[in-house]
C-alpha cells in the first residue's frame, strides 16, 4: 500500500515539474505548454475554437508588441449559415509581417499598407483604397472572390487583411482576423515576444 501511495506521489510531482517547466519556457519565449491549434487538421475542427479565441485587447502584451513579427497564412474560412467551409493555405509561400505600423505580405509588396489597431480591436487601414476582386499582381494568392461562392479562394486572405478585420488570439502564436463571414488564421513564425506572466 505504501509503495502505491509513494508511486502516485512521485507521479504527481513529475507532472507538476513538467507543467512548471512548460510555464517557465513560455516566460522565456519558448514554445507554449499547450499547442495553440491542432498539429494536423483545421482549427475549425474543434467547435470550441470560438470560446478559446479572445479579443486582442486581452493579450498579455501591448497590441503592437503582440502583432510585431512574421506570421504564416494557415487557412481561410467562410462561416456560412449551415457550416464553415475551409481552404488550407499551407502551400502559400511567404509571410504576413506586422512592424512599424505597416502590414505586408512578402509575396505581394504592392499591397502593403499602414494601419492602426482601434479601440474595438480592429486592424484599420490608414488609406481608404480597396482591393480588386481578382488577384492582380499577386500570383501567390490566385482566385476571384465572389460573395455568393461557397468556398473561399486564396485571394480572399489578402482581402480579409485589407478589410479592417476584427483581431482575436488563441495563445501567443495564433491570430484570427475576421471580416464578415471570412476568418483568416495566421500562425506566428518568428520568436514570440516575452510576456510578463
Amino acid at each position: 500500500m505504501f509503495s502505491v501511495c509513494l508511486s502516485l506521489f512521485c507521479t504527481a510531482l513529475l507532472v507538476a515539474a513538467v507543467v512548471l517547466t512548460s510555464a517557465g519556457a513560455l516566460r522565456k519565449g519558448g514554445p507554449p505548454a499547450l499547442p495553440d491549434r491542432p498539429a494536423t487538421g483545421s482549427i475549425f475542427d474543434d467547435p470550441s475554437y470560438r470560446k478559446r479565441a479572445e479579443p486582442i485587447s486581452d493579450a498579455p502584451l501591448s497590441v503592437e508588441d503582440y502583432l510585431d513579427g512574421n506570421w504564416r497564412m494557415v487557412e481561410i474560412a467562410k462561416d456560412g449559415v449551415q457550416r464553415i467551409v475551409v481552404r488550407s493555405l499551407n502551400g502559400v509561400p511567404g509571410d504576413v509581417t506586422f512592424g512599424n505600423a505597416v502590414a505586408s505580405f512578402s509575396e505581394c509588396p504592392l499591397y502593403d499598407f499602414a494601419f492602426r489597431v482601434d479601440e474595438e480591436g480592429r486592424l484599420r487601414k490608414l488609406r481608404d483604397d480597396t482591393l480588386p476582386n481578382a488577384s492582380t499582381g499577386c500570383p501567390a494568392l490566385p482566385g476571384i472572390s465572389y460573395p455568393l461562392e461557397t468556398a473561399p479562394v486564396e485571394w480572399d486572405a489578402l482581402r480579409v487583411l485589407h478589410g479592417d478585420p476584427e483581431l482575436s488570439i488563441i495563445g501567443l502564436n495564433t491570430l484570427l482576423l475576421t471580416n464578415g463571414p471570412f476568418i483568416l488564421v495566421l500562425e506566428r513564425t518568428s520568436e514570440p515576444p516575452l510576456a510578463d506572466l
